[in-house]
């Protein structure tokens, strides 16, 4: 049983333990059922069927959306950080000086990565795995997004969302969740909220 899951860790071992005597129980109010062959025992128990099917399924589906929350909850603190870093000035950006000609190779590569690989199709990728890519630190880096790009987040759900456009355009038949996904987004919400960014003007 645990070959159907990639990870062992994924498989719900004390849910199953808790439930594996609910099959045999049943059966046995089942023949009890039989066995009177009265219409109120019957009714009770088909109650009593909707009342199981119902606490498993609330057992069930918790769990999941429980594991999604946590990890959009990861992506939205990811995302966080960044900002902080770049608005609350965690590197003293103006006491670095950064010439011009190193500026705009930061830029060039910067453009050449994410732009070149599409990195931004990637929903967890973050400033870091960047400035590891380029191949600078992240001061250098913070100060290149402010002054040619205005942060890493607007640069990078900006490329989001006109990849989304385009996407829409080539597939017309897709969902809102299948293009957001496509483009990127770890969820239909941050789509959603970072197009109504794009639309007004404030990417």
């Amino acid at each position: 049983m645990y070959g159907e899951y990639s990870n062992e860790e994924d498989f719900p071992v004390r849910f199953a333990k808790s439930v594996v005597f609910i099959p045999l129980t049943l059966w046995l109010v089942s023949v009890f059922v039989f066995l009177t062959d009265s219409r109120t025992v019957y009714a009770y128990f088909s109650l009593f069927l909707s009342f199981v099917g119902i606490t498993l399924l609330v057992f069930i589906l918790h769990p999941h959306r429980s594991a999604c929350t946590s990890i959009e909850k990861d992506m939205q603190k990811s995302v966080s950080s960044d900002i902080a870093i770049e608005e609350i000035g965690l590197f003293p950006l103006e006491n670095v000086e950064i010439t011009e000609e190193l500026a705009n190779q930061i830029e060039q590569q910067i453009r050449s990565v994410v732009e070149g690989r599409q990195l931004y199709l990637d929903p967890r990728f973050k400033r870091d795995d960047l400035a590891k890519i380029v191949g600078t630190n992240r001061t250098y880096l913070s100060i290149v997004f402010r002054q040619r790009f205005n942060s890493f987040y607007n640069y990078i759900n900006t490329l989001r969302i006109e990849y989304s456009i385009r996407f829409q355009q080539d597939h017309p038949e897709c969902s809102r969740l299948e293009i957001a996904h496509a483009s990127g987004f770890g969820s239909l919400r941050s789509y959603f909220r970072v197009k109504m960014l794009y639309d007004a003007g404030k990417l």
